[in-house]
């Protein structure tokens, strides 16, 4: 699955305010991904890289990531 289609999927959601809808949505897309992807969806959804589990340490500023990622 291309990020285009998850991020697609996410700009559809977040206008979203009813959360039947939004689960409705996101089953949508779960059903498009295989299950490595579902694993990384599911952690984008909840606004992560990696499981926490994983420790990601860049060691750089949150002011500097963000035009980096940008």
């Amino acid at each position: 699955m291309k990020f285009k289609s998850v991020a697609q999927a996410f700009d559809e959601i977040e206008p979203i305010s009813g959360r039947l809808l939004i689960t409705q949505r996101l089953a949508e897309l779960f059903k498009e991904a295989n299950p490595q992807e579902a694993g990384i969806i599911s952690n984008f959804c909840l606004g992560e890289l990696h499981p926490p589990y994983i420790e990601s340490q860049f060691n750089i500023a949150d002011k500097m990531m963000i035009p980096i990622i940008a």
